[in-house]
């Protein structure tokens, strides 16, 4: 309900910008949490928060993995949504699984541990992922993916779990754990609250935090990025309609299950952005490897009473932003010379 208080985490980050930006569009209050003092500065400055001023308020917390890290911060909380999570830094170096789990999992038990000594918390929504109902041969074989709104969080990802692995699988599997625990949590402790997922695809488009253009290669945005700037990525999956009513993709593709690809980037930049292909700001020559994914996203829209973006439009959406920032620091450049 509007003019509630909302805890928000993750409030630096591509879709915890966005969570509190649309939540104090939409009337709440929010208290969002970040690590650094200079981060809420910079929150606090954008065009989307700025007008919100006296509706929004900041959590200094540098290590959310301390034990109790929230418990000071749920006074008078309604809603808590839980968007923080450990991001990995290369898809191709292997990195010890355990240790890098071991913080999304511990960020999702000490959020659901707060909630529970905070009687006013109605509800905890937690940002999970669709990789999360995702086997092992899925992540890693050939075939397509088909889930059904059955689908259980993925078992053998961690049956036994791989000592290394490279950065998505370790994310993966970093977020199959916080699933599994999120699960036993509400089973065995029955708490006040109710718990709600939100499985994401992959998020891309515009992040308003960046100031320069390298800062949208990174996370999510490197996907339809790589086919344009010579990176080449491991498999991500794209997803078209089915059966699975648990999901929110970023984009939907309900009319056209074989509406794209990733690297139809390209095609996009050159049909949206005449001349800017043979101008040189992208050298292309990347590419990402694909797999489909059954998903079927038209009763998220039906719940949330909105339309998600086509691939087309998010990738129009993330290339104006690189290229206006990218064009801003050219003529930064020149001037200074």
């Amino acid at each position: 309900m509007a003019g509630e208080l909302l805890l928000i985490t993750g409030v630096s980050g591509h879709v915890g910008f966005r969570v509190l930006a649309e939540a104090l569009q939409a009337g709440y209050r929010a208290r969002a949490v970040v690590r650094r003092a200079e981060q809420a500065t910079k929150i606090k400055a954008t065009k989307s928060i700025s007008p919100y001023a006296d509706k929004v308020e900041f959590a200094v917390i540098p290590d959310l993995s301390v034990d109790g890290a929230f418990d000071a911060h749920t006074n008078g909380v309604s809603y808590i949504l839980h968007v923080a999570a450990q991001q990995f830094t290369s898809v191709d170096v292997p990195i010890d699984v355990a240790e890098f789990a071991k913080s999304n999992i511990k960020f999702t038990e000490n959020i659901l541990e707060a909630a529970a000594k905070a009687p006013s918390v109605k509800r905890v929504l937690i940002t999970s992922s669709v990789t999360t109902l995702f086997t092992g041969e899925g992540l890693q074989g050939d075939s397509d993916l088909v889930l059904s709104w059955k689908s259980e969080v993925a078992k053998d990802l961690i049956s036994p779990a791989p000592e290394k692995a490279v950065g998505p699988i370790a994310y993966v599997i970093s977020k199959v754990l916080s699933a599994k625990l999120v699960e036993k949590f509400v089973e065995e402790r029955k708490p006040h609250f109710t718990v709600a997922s939100i499985l994401l695809g992959t998020t891309i488009g515009r992040f308003e935090l960046a100031s320069e253009s390298k800062e949208l290669v990174s996370g999510s945005n490197i996907v339809p990025l790589a086919p344009l700037l010579v990176a080449h990525q491991g498999p991500h999956h794209r997803h078209r309609p089915g059966t699975v009513r648990k999901i929110v993709p970023v984009y939907n593709t309900a009319t056209n299950p074989d509406a794209f690809t990733w690297d139809d980037s390209i095609e996009i930049v050159k049909k949206h952005f005449p001349g800017v292909i043979e101008s040189g700001a992208f050298p292309l020559g990347g590419t990402v490897p694909k797999r489909k994914c059954l998903v079927d996203s038209s009763e998220d829209e039906k719940v949330l009473g909105l339309k998600f973006k086509t691939y087309e439009e998010a990738v129009v959406d993330l290339i104006t932003q690189f290229l206006t920032l990218a064009q801003a620091a050219q003529a930064a450049a020149a001037a200074s010379a």
